[in-house]
């Protein structure tokens, strides 16, 4: 079988060994909560988590396209890897691949800008420049296209109508015919799948980390998720309840109570404790007054 990639395709075969690269040679900011080493093995683990999805067995190109899952988190890190002036290339190369390119401007802006600025720690102030810049370079082309309907392409969408989330990522629930993998059944909706599920792991037991990804795909699971000694159960709980209000996780808060107790434990002096379901399902049930004490902030996911 012959193997080939095209110019700026985000292949991340190639794309790891350069943001680990950065991650271990260059000082990180001082909002990151977690030592480069753990940062650098969250991002793998990202990385392994969807090449297992898709059923990667060792080809030499493992190529993300706008139709696969974690395609606004991909782009992100590899826009953040890129020389200043290689930037506008690639969004170039980008855009002709996308079946809306006024959606994707609005895309590039509102969600990958989020994500780098959310979940990349390296200097990347000059790629931020030059991805503004070619933002409002194609906003301009397409005013002077049309001006007067510009504003409806581009900034009129009614988030409370659209969901536009769903309409741009399509994560992990797969309901686009062009893809090549199985549907999977989920316990969050796109796109809070895995930025719930990377808050979790910076709280888990190296050796609980497949587990919490089985429970999190909703697989069997032998063993409980242990959470190290400083996880305060609010943090799994508030968020959880910030989902299910907004129909991202499709159960009732007592069920929810029950899955927590089923499959989470937390590491304490004398081995581990569990969610007890009674307690769990009061903390579900209290006024949501202890967003604040929650060590996962999730706030940010929510705004538009």
């Amino acid at each position: 079988m012959i193997y080939s990639k095209e110019a700026y395709d985000i292949d991340l075969n190639a794309l790891l060994p350069e943001v680990e690269k950065i991650i271990l040679s260059h000082e990180l900011s001082k909002d990151l909560q977690v030592s480069k080493e753990e940062y650098l093995e969250r991002i793998l683990f990202s990385s392994n988590f969807l090449k297992e999805l898709r059923g990667y067995s060792n080809e030499p190109y493992f190529i993300i396209n706008d139709t696969e899952p974690a395609y606004d988190f991909w782009l992100a890190f590899y826009l953040s890897t890129k020389k200043p002036h290689q930037i506008k290339l690639v969004l170039d190369q980008h855009i002709k691949s996308s079946s809306d390119q006024a959606l994707f401007v609005n895309h590039v802006e509102h969600y990958v800008l989020r994500i780098i600025e959310k979940n990349i720690f390296y200097n990347v102030d000059n790629q931020l420049k030059e991805i503004s810049n070619w933002i409002r370079e194609k906003r301009k082309e397409y005013e002077e296209r049309n001006k007067q309907n510009v504003q409806n392409i581009i900034f009129n969408i009614n988030y409370q109508q659209i969901n536009l989330i769903q309409l741009i990522y399509n994560f992990w629930s797969h309901e686009n015919e062009t893809q090549n993998y199985d549907k999977k059944d989920t316990l969050v909706d796109s796109p809070y799948f895995e930025l719930f599920l990377n808050e979790l792991l910076v709280f888990c037991e190296v050796d609980s980390h497949d587990n919490l990804k089985k429970v999190f795909m909703k697989e069997k699971n032998q063993s409980k998720v242990i959470f190290k000694s400083n996880f305060l159960k609010i943090s799994i709980i508030r968020p959880m309840k910030e989902l299910i209000s907004r129909g991202f996780i499709k159960m009732t808060q007592k069920r929810a109570a029950s899955w927590l107790s089923e499959n989470f434990e937390i590491r304490t002096e004398n081995g581990t404790t569990n969610f007890s379901l009674s307690s769990t399902v009061k903390r579900f049930s209290k006024v949501n007054n202890e967003r604040e004490n929650s060590q996962i902030k999730y706030k940010h996911w929510f705004k538009k």
